[in-house]
C-alpha cells in the first residue's frame, strides 16, 4: 500500500499550485483535507456543504457504494470550496460541462509525473490521510469515523502502517 510523507503530500499541493489547473488545485485538497474516496470526491455536491455548521455530508443511501462520512471543513477544504465556487456552473463542485468528474486518475498522473512522484493513484491521498493521522497519535476511533469506517477493525487493519523508524522511540527502551 503505497502512502505519501508529508513532505510528498505538501509537494502535491504545491505542484497543483504552480500547474493552475482549478480541478486539479480543488481535487488535491478536497483528497487531503478530507480523506474522503476518489468517488465521492467527484460526486460531490453543493448542496451537500453546510456553510453554517463547516461540514460536508459525502454520506450517501446509495445502497450500492461503500459507506461514507460527515466530515467537518478545514482550512485546506475551505480553500478548495471557494476555489471551486468561482468556476462552478452547476451541481457538482468538480464538474466538466456541468457533469460530475467521472475518474480523477488523469489528473493524479499528471501532479505525480509534475511532482516527480511515482506509483501515485487517487486513492493514495486516502491511504495517506489516515496513515500519517494514525502515525501522528490520532485516536483511531476519529480516523475511522473520518473514513467512513462502520467499525476501527477496518481502520486498523487496513490503515494502520507505519514505517520503522515509529518504533524507534519504543525499541530505545529496550537497554538491559
Amino acid at each position: 500500500m503505497r502512502v505519501l510523507t508529508w513532505k510528498e503530500a505538501s509537494k502535491f499541493v504545491k505542484v497543483a499550485d504552480k500547474r493552475g489547473n482549478w480541478r486539479e488545485r480543488v481535487y488535491i485538497r478536497l483528497a487531503l483535507g478530507t480523506g474522503q474516496r476518489p468517488g465521492a470526491i467527484c460526486e460531490l455536491r453543493w448542496d451537500q456543504v453546510d456553510t453554517v455548521n463547516e461540514t460536508i455530508d459525502f454520506r450517501t443511501n446509495d445502497v450500492r457504494k461503500k459507506r461514507r462520512a460527515l466530515v467537518t471543513v478545514n482550512a485546506m477544504v475551505k480553500e478548495a470550496l471557494a476555489l471551486a465556487k468561482a468556476h462552478t456552473d452547476g451541481d457538482y463542485i468538480l464538474h466538466w460541462s456541468g457533469k460530475h468528474l467521472k475518474d480523477p486518475r488523469w489528473m493524479v498522473r499528471e501532479l505525480s509525473k509534475a511532482a516527480k512522484i511515482p506509483d501515485v493513484t487517487p486513492h493514495v491521498f486516502r491511504h495517506t490521510v489516515a496513515s500519517l493521522l494514525l502515525q501522528g497519535g490520532e485516536d483511531l476511533l476519529k480516523v475511522s469515523r473520518l473514513l467512513g469506517h462502520s467499525s476501527t477493525h477496518i481502520t486498523e487493519t487496513v490503515y494502520f502502517q507505519h514505517p520503522p523508524s515509529w518504533l524507534k522511540d519504543t525499541t530505545s527502551k529496550l537497554k538491559f
